[in-house]
This record gives C-alpha cells, sequence and structure tokens, in this order.
C-alpha cells in the first residue's frame, strides 16, 4: 500500500474513532434492541411474537396518545377508536395508565375541537382509567401567557382514580398508580416548562423514591438529541430536572413528527429510556397510531408497540414496530 493511502486509511480511522467516542460521551448510541420474537432463551412467547404469562398480575401496560390534534380538528372518529379500544382490552392488557404526550387539540380557541377531545378522553373516564396529559403548544393560545381553555373541560376527577394525585396548573403535576407491589409515579410537564415549573415538580418528588415516568411534550428531537422547533434546546430538562431524580427510567414525548429512541445514564448510574412518539403527519393525519408499553417485571422486560386501533394495523419502522428492551 503506498504511503498517501496509508496515511488516508489512519485519518479515516481517527475520524471514525472520534466519532464514536463523542457519541459514547453524549449517550446518543442506542443500545442493542431486541425484536420480540429474538429475545434470548425467553420460553414466554407466543406464536404471534407476544411476551406469554399465565398470570396477569406479572405484567402491566400503559398506553400512550400522542399528538391527537388532527382527530380533534378533522377525524374525531379516530380519536375515538384509540379510547375505545383502550377501554375494550383494558383486562387483556392490564392497562394501569393513559399519558397524553400533549397537543390535545390543533387551535387552542376552537371550542368544537375540544369537545371532540373532552368526548373521547371521556371515554378513559367513564370507565375508570386513570390518565394525565401533558399540554403542548397547540393547548394553548400563548405558549408565553399559557393561556388555554383545558380547566374549561377538564378537571383532576376527571383523571381518574389514582392512589395520589397533584397539579398545580394545567399540565404539570404527578399521578401516583399502583402496579402490583410497587407504585409508580407519572410526573406530568407542559410544553417548554420553566424553571419555576421544574422546581415546583423536584419539590414535589422529594422522598419519592418510586419508579417514575416522566411525560412532556416537547423533548427529544427526531435524530435523538434534545431538541425540537420552539422550545429549540432541551438540555435543560435533563441537566436541570430528569438526571437529578432518583428512578426516572422513562421519558416519554411528542411535537416533533418521527419518532427515536436515545439512552441515557443519570446521576445515580441508572439508565434513561427518552421515547419521541408523534404520527400526527403519517397516513396523511389519518394514521390513528399510539404506543402500548407492556412490563413485565419478573423478566426485566419493556414491551413495545406502536399500534392503530382505527387501522388495526401495527407501525413497522427501523425504530418502533415490535421490540423489547432488556431493563433493569
Amino acid at each position: 500500500m503506498h504511503t498517501k493511502n496509508k496515511k488516508n486509511l489512519f485519518l479515516v480511522l481517527i475520524f471514525v474513532l472520534v466519532i464514536l467516542f463523542g457519541l459514547l460521551c453524549t449517550g446518543s448510541l442506542y443500545r442493542q434492541i431486541f425484536s420480540i420474537s429474538n429475545i434470548s432463551n425467553n420460553s414466554h412467547i407466543d406464536n404471534n411474537n407476544n411476551l406469554f404469562v399465565e398470570n396477569k398480575k406479572d405484567f402491566f401496560s400503559v398506553i400512550v396518545l400522542p399528538d391527537t390534534q388532527k382527530y380533534s380538528a378533522k377525524y374525531p372518529e379516530i380519536f375515538l377508536a384509540q379510547t375505545n379500544w383502550i377501554n375494550e382490552n383494558k383486562e387483556e392488557l392490564n392497562i394501569l395508565f393513559v399519558a397524553h404526550v400533549g397537543d390535545l387539540v390543533d387551535a387552542s380557541t376552537d371550542k368544537n375541537q375540544w369537545d371532540n377531545a373532552k368526548e373521547a378522553m371521556n371515554v378513559l373516564t367513564e370507565n375508570n382509567i386513570p390518565f394525565g396529559i401533558a399540554l403542548g403548544n397547540h393547548d394553548f393560545k400563548s405558549v408565553t401567557k399559557r393561556t388555554t381553555l383545558f380547566n374549561d373541560y377538564f378537571s383532576e376527577s376527571d383523571f381518574g382514580i389514582v392512589e395520589e394525585q397533584k397539579y398545580f396548573s394545567p399540565g404539570n403535576g404527578y399521578a401516583i398508580i399502583n402496579a402490583g407491589d410497587k407504585n409508580i409515579t407519572f410526573v406530568f410537564a407542559s410544553f417548554c416548562p420553566d424553571e419555576n415549573t421544574l422546581n415546583n415538580l423536584s419539590d414535589l418528588l422529594k422522598g419519592n423514591d418510586s419508579e417514575k415516568i416522566f411525560v412532556t411534550h416537547g423533548y427529544l428531537g427526531k435524530d435523538a438529541n434534545r431538541y425540537v422547533h420552539v422550545c429549540k434546546s432541551t438540555e435543560y430538562i435533563w441537566d436541570d430536572f430528569v438526571k437529578k431524580q432518583v428512578n426516572m427510567n422513562l421519558v416519554l414525548s411528542g411535537h416533533v413528527h418521527f419518532e427515536a429512541i436515545l439512552f441515557s445514564q443519570n446521576d445515580f448510574d441508572q439508565e434513561v429510556i427518552q421515547v419521541l412518539s408523534d404520527y400526527q403527519t403519517t397516513n396523511d393525519s389519518k394514521s390513528g397510531y399510539m404506543k402500548i408499553l407492556t412490563f413485565y417485571p419478573f423478566q426485566n422486560i419493556l414491551e413495545m408497540k406502536t399500534f392503530s386501533p382505527y387501522r388495526n394495523e401495527y407501525f413497522d419502522s427501523n425504530i418502533d414496530g415490535n421490540f423489547a428492551f432488556e431493563i433493569n
């Protein structure tokens, strides 16, 4: 090999090593994700590639509703299909909670859209399925002034019966549910939470060592980075809040029309799975996809599926689709 070629190869190798080192330092490398059918030595796989357990106490599910704004505005039947499906499958999947990542409506002052959103979410209320909502930018008339019609349509009593809940402003607070032998705290923050909001949430969580799931609207970008339109950098949410919370192992967000997953280590050397889900422009805004998270505590597995009750199909992509994570 010529000396010049050797030098070029050496420079390429150095460049690759630098990139890999940078990714490792920022925590943006994807951890290995397993197909449901390829989880090693797992005897709980049925013919449909679902994890199989005989006792429903051995698993529970959480449903994530991403950005329903287009459904409230134009296709309310899709929103209703989602919540009706949740009710119809709450026993089979042992659904304990529904987390809406925000943007209930497309136009914050359109009362017809709020009526449609209320009708859909009321299916959960009437059937005792607890839920919480992190308000998005489209839910506010003004993001800076935080004016919204949300309180005209929803109150804490609509959110269902939980172990404990407290909201200090629309889309900001927490709800604690019981999941067998442990409690899980769902923490909600509205779009682009300011320092005061994050401080209030931190104060509410003092002394709370339960497992936590953080739900906010804008957090993760399509490249699995903490940067989104309007909010711009969301690193402050990670630095000032998420990574400082013990046992906050999962972050759910929407806002960006894509999907992505990021794995990072918090201040307690715990892995935090950060998930972006937003399908509002998929299939001409008529997809109806939502995320089904099923937890198998005894096998340390989180199963993640993206499914549309309206289309009766699973979403297939390189990131979501049918996958499971081995978790601690």
